[in-house]
């Protein structure tokens, strides 16, 4: 059996008795108990949290339909891989179930199998405090006035998922829980918030679902193979735009070049494969696309501060 869910994504307030009406739990001070976990709500000035960990007991499918009207703003923390296995990394990407950060006013159909697990944080920010902690000459703050659509994404870093962690797992007396709730909740913003504000690349252009699946199939393309090389000119063909408007919308929704979010992304993959011990820096080289050792161990020195030889001795 599968739940279909589709609903408005306005105010928390009536929230929980959506998804109750579908999942049949219990719900008692802002909390939604279910057999396999819960959902709970918090609202603060400027703020409203959701804190979902739940183990679902059926196939379900949610349709979240943004109100571009509305004068709060989603911002989801998901954490985990919890999707259906035929679902395309492309679709994840796009309905916000791959691991990550989602901050957007696109709606988003988000699929769950039977017994997945799910870890998401949701932050409803007031457009108005956005544009008090951005500031009112930030270029974002203009496509907010406009009520134009948008889509950002970033990965979520070590302190990021220990805060996510607190947060679902904040179990004390109610008092003190919404304390810590808030608290948790403004350091996580405040860390998004500095890193958006530090983006390299300050691009912000109007971005539609159709946008979304070219730039996350160019994202695709870009690394199913470090051994290959593809230019911009190949890419946009790929996907369907011209070659300015694939390097605007991927600047737009990662903040960083094609070429340097394909670096950094190797590097990371190069490290991650060097933690586990198991190839020498040259195997990790070749792995990662590099046919000579020396630029590779250039390159890893540039982003770590440190030659691959003396990470993998550490």
């Amino acid at each position: 059996m599968q739940i279909d869910l589709d609903y408005n994504f306005s105010s928390i307030d009536k929230q929980l008795d959506i998804w109750n009406n579908f999942l049949n739990g219990e719900i008692e001070d802002g909390t939604l108990k279910l057999k396999g976990g819960e959902i709970r709500t918090f609202r603060y000035e400027y703020l409203e949290v959701i804190c979902a960990d739940v183990e679902w007991p059926k196939d379900i499918v949610v349709v979240r339909r943004i109100n571009k009207d509305d004068q709060f703003i989603p911002i989801q923390f998901t954490i985990g891989q919890s999707t259906k296995k035929d679902m395309s990394e492309v679709d994840q990407m796009i309905n916000q179930v791959k691991e990550g950060i989602y901050f957007t006013n696109i709606d988003s159909y988000m699929s769950w199998g039977l017994d997945s697990k799910t870890q998401i944080i949701v932050l409803r920010l007031k457009k108005s405090k956005i544009k008090e902690i951005l500031g009112k000459e930030h270029p974002f703050c203009e496509k907010l006035d406009k009520n134009q659509s948008f889509y950002f994404y970033e990965t979520i870093s070590a302190k990021m998922r220990s805060i996510i962690y607190e947060l679902l797992n904040n179990n004390h007396s109610e008092k003190i829980r919404n304390y810590l709730c808030k608290s948790y909740s403004w350091i996580l913003l405040s860390l998004l918030l500095e890193r958006f504000i530090n983006r390299e690349d300050k691009v912000y252009q109007e971005i539609k679902e159709v946008n979304l699946k070219q730039i996350f199939k160019a994202r695709e393309i870009l690394l199913n193979d470090f051994s290959k090389t593809i230019t911009i000119k190949e890419l946009s063909r790929e996907c369907g735009l011209s070659s300015t408007r694939l390097r605007d919308l991927f600047k737009t929704v990662y903040g960083k070049s094609i070429h340097k979010y394909f670096q950094e992304y190797r590097m990371e993959e190069a490290k991650r494969l060097l933690l586990t011990g198991k190839y020498t820096v040259s195997d990790v080289g070749y792995k990662v696309g590099y046919s000579h050792l020396g630029h590779f161990s250039a390159a890893f020195k540039k982003m770590y501060n440190v030659l691959p030889k003396s990470f993998l001795s550490k």
